[in-house]
């Protein structure tokens, strides 16, 4: 078994194909021991069918009393030609039964696979449908990056919970010792003002998407792999031979033709923020970061970047809101689960509330602002009101 560790609380995760692709989702900062591990991921090849008496109810949805059952295989098999590549490639769904409470008890999952996404025939035919994702991922990687999506996160977000801590949408930098985070939904400029920040105001990053803040009033590093795009190259986030590191001929010449025909957002790639320009490789110091700014991001229809001061709790109750959104489906499905049954799975309002105290403890002794931008800004125009305005770079 790998380790990874997000404060406290460490997931164990199967080393096999699948299992590796998952545990390489994430920097290098996270690996550790996986003995007693709050959340256990084993991997085995093949769909089952639901355990017997397990009860369907909802689309896909089984659940036995402290056991449940999610179904993401995808289906039957399509005809046509697509069907046949698939009879031939396999499937990148999953399923998976999962045990225990994960606000109470440490949490065993179990992930059923389709073999055929790792098995070694048909390279040509499985190079093939990887050119035909954007992301030019992997089967195995295409299947580990819908776990942590879909179960992963939300599993371990509750975890935390049950230890004092949790995951804020948001990404989060750290200078001189202390933290700033950027908060709001998807699509804000979240990542652009991050990035920003690391490459040309000397910050380190914490993370891109979601930031791991404890109670204690402090924020630590949760950096898993990041989008990088001819768009993000040309505003100095990478460069091209650092995202094609070690990537064949094929890949680098997809990359090239989908920029050409489709633009900058045709294409993207899923990097280690370790690799980018600017992003440091070591960041093991980063843990346990005060928490001195948080700054939640709004689009408006507006020509100027608006500062408004707000309250930590105004800011912890969007953060709730937001990322019971973000870690959807699974937190979704949970009602469904409550209602079959209440006493054993939590209901998505605890989750909801308990993200709200921890929220609320984390950012009592920040500075809480609401920054409201206009559409399309860039990153570095708000990197830099932002450094002039709110951080710590004005003093």
């Amino acid at each position: 078994m790998n380790g990874l560790e997000f404060g406290e609380t460490t997931v164990a995760v199967g080393d096999d194909t699948v299992g590796r692709a998952l545990v390489e989702r994430f920097d290098r900062v996270h690996r550790t021991n996986a003995d007693e591990a709050d959340v256990t991921i084993e991997f085995r090849p093949g769909f089952v069918r639901p355990p017997d008496g397990c009860v369907e109810i909802h689309g896909g949805l089984w659940v036995d009393g402290d056991e449940l059952f999610v179904d993401a295989s995808g289906g039957s098999a399509a005809f046509g030609p697509f069907g046949e590549v698939l009879e031939r490639i396999g499937r990148a769904g999953h399923q998976a039964r999962i045990r225990g409470n994960p606000l109470r008890e440490p949490v065993e999952v179990t992930v059923f696979y389709d073999d055929r996404v790792v098995d070694s025939d048909h390279r040509m035919l499985r190079q093939l449908v990887r050119s035909y994702d954007k992301n030019y991922a992997s089967r195995p990687e295409v299947v580990a990056v819908k776990l942590v999506d879909d179960i992963v996160e939300a599993v371990l977000h509750q975890r935390l919970l049950a230890r004092g801590s949790g995951l804020l949408h948001a990404s989060g930098v750290v200078r001189d010792g202390d933290a700033a985070l950027f908060s709001g939904w998807s699509g804000v400029g979240k990542s652009d003002v991050s990035g920003e920040l690391v490459r040309e105001h000397g910050y380190d990053l914490l993370g891109d998407d979601l930031v791991l803040v404890s109670e204690d009033g402090t924020a630590s590093p949760y950096r898993k792999r990041m989008r990088a795009s001819p768009r993000s190259i040309a505003d100095g986030e990478a460069t091209y031979d650092e995202v094609m590191n070690g990537r064949g001929l094929l890949d680098r010449g997809q990359w090239r033709v989908r920029e050409r025909i489709g633009g900058p957002t045709a294409v993207r790639r899923n990097v280690l923020p370790s690799v980018l320009d600017g992003h440091s490789a070591d960041v093991g110091h980063l843990s346990e970061s005060p928490v001195a700014t948080v700054v939640n991001l709004v689009v408006e229809d507006r020509e100027t970047i608006g500062v408004e001061w707000t309250t930590p709790d105004d800011i912890a109750e969007r953060g709730a809101s937001t990322v019971m959104s973000e870690l959807e489906p699974f937190t979704g499905e949970m009602r469904a689960v409550h209602a079959a049954a209440p006493t054993r799975w939590p209901d998505p309002r605890t989750v909801a509330e308990r993200s709200d105290q921890i929220y609320r403890r984390a950012l009592a002794d920040a500075e809480t602002y609401v920054v409201s931008v206009p559409p399309e800004v860039s990153g570095s125009r708000l990197a830099d009101e932002l450094s002039n305005r709110v951080l710590s770079d004005a003093n």
